[in-house]
């Protein structure tokens, strides 16, 4: 404060007026000062237009420290690209309206959890694919099964009057049955995977009734594809040797 008085006299002695007491100083020079002196200044620090203004005065009209980065940190990394919008919301709130911000998001780590994922749903499709053609395989031969052993049945049934249509039809809807019912127990023992992980792993886990949906409709579709062979073949034998067969 006496070093301020004094300077202030040495001005009036030297009969100067209405000068500025501003000191402006370039960015990159107030931050290399700022870097080897380390010390904190007790005027107020503003950024106009690429420079730094240091009052003179002690006076502060803004905080003395400020807030240049915030760093938000997401529990799941698939909620990383729905938190943006949360996030500016509330900054806009909290600034009035004026965006005066930049939302960045980690590129490389999005990128990552992508390719990350695309992987996991490969694995996961061909996981599945697999399941599917065993699943069928296993369907055709209990069917192919079931068909030489009803093959008396089969042809009472065309000797009184079956069509080969009505015995196409039983047994593809024994297949689909079969399938549908497998269908079932999948869903259910889903559902109770999915409750055991999120459970004791913590994972989050979404259950969607579409893909219920459609986990029915590709039961329905395997039992039709592997089912048509047996049935075809059940409903285009002779009925006579069907009779005589022991």
């Amino acid at each position: 404060m006496e070093h301020q008085l004094s300077n202030t006299k040495k001005i009036e002695n030297l009969q100067l007026r209405n000068l500025n007491m501003d000191v402006y100083i370039p960015l990159t020079t107030a931050q290399f000062k700022m870097e080897r002196t380390k010390e904190k200044t007790e005027g107020s620090t503003m950024f106009f237009r690429g420079g730094v203004r240091f009052s003179s005065g002690g006076t502060s009209h803004m905080p003395r420290e400020q807030l240049d980065q915030l760093v938000v940190k997401v529990t799941d990394e698939n909620a990383l690209v729905e938190a943006v919008p949360v996030i500016r919301h509330i900054l806009s709130r909290r600034h009035y309206g004026v965006e005066d911000y930049e939302i960045i998001l980690p590129d490389l780590l999005v990128e990552q959890s992508q390719k990350t994922q695309r992987i996991f749903n490969v694995v996961m499709g061909a996981i599945a694919g697999i399941s599917l053609l065993v699943g069928g395989i296993g369907i055709m031969n209990i069917m192919l099964a079931s068909v030489l052993e009803r093959t008396r049945e089969i042809g009472v049934r065309r000797a009184m009057g079956a069509r080969r249509s009505d015995v196409l039809a039983q047994f593809l809807s024994e297949a689909i049955v079969l399938s549908v019912a497998g269908g079932l127990v999948g869903v259910i023992v889903g559902f109770g995977l999915t409750e055991t992980i999120t459970l004791y792993a913590g994972w989050r886990t979404v259950i969607s009734f579409p893909a219920i949906a459609l986990a029915f409709v590709v039961s329905v579709g395997v039992g039709i594809a592997f089912g048509y062979y047996p049935a075809r073949k059940a409903a285009y034998q002779n009925p006579i040797d069907a009779l005589r067969y022991e």
